[in-house]
């Protein structure tokens, strides 16, 4: 969340992206920019049932991690990290909805990614310890949180 200093690596990222309008919006501002390409993503959502089956899942895949680990969401920095991968998506699926919220475009995802309105219960996919990148792209990013949190005198 850019309120908490998100840092991205503008070298990065692809003309493609509606970061603009993404960190306008996290600013405050709510900006429409439109483009065929944030068009061709948003039609790329799963909707309906795809979304239900997708939620579903995660929402067991949260509960099971839970039982394991008695923990839920990840720290600030640590979604900071995601999203700022999120951002510049490799595979350039992330998009603006039409409430300035980040998703994913994938089918077998459509997650929201962020919670620009800090709601406790209707959180974004990056907050959640138990849920990864369904294209691996969260796989580096979670590695080198995990080993912060392994105690130093336990084998991994």
């Amino acid at each position: 969340m850019i309120e908490r200093g998100l840092h991205v690596d503008l070298t990065e990222l692809s003309a493609d992206i509606d970061l603009a309008d993404w960190l306008k919006t996290h600013m405050g501002e709510r900006v429409k920019v439109e483009s065929p390409k944030r068009q061709e993503l948003l039609a790329q959502l799963p909707k309906g049932f795809q979304l239900a089956k997708n939620l579903n899942r995660h929402l067991a895949q949260i509960v099971k991690y839970y039982s394991e680990t008695k923990r839920i969401k990840v720290s600030d920095d640590w979604q900071d990290a995601r999203l700022a991968r999120c951002i510049a998506c490799p595979d350039k699926k992330m998009v603006l909805d039409d409430n300035g919220v980040m998703r994913c475009s994938l089918k077998s995802c459509g997650c929201y990614l962020d919670n620009p309105k800090n709601r406790p219960l209707l959180g974004g996919k990056a907050e959640y310890e138990a849920l990864t990148c369904d294209n691996g792209h969260w796989i580096e990013i979670d590695s080198e949180y995990y080993n912060r949190l392994r105690p130093a005198n336990k084998p991994g």
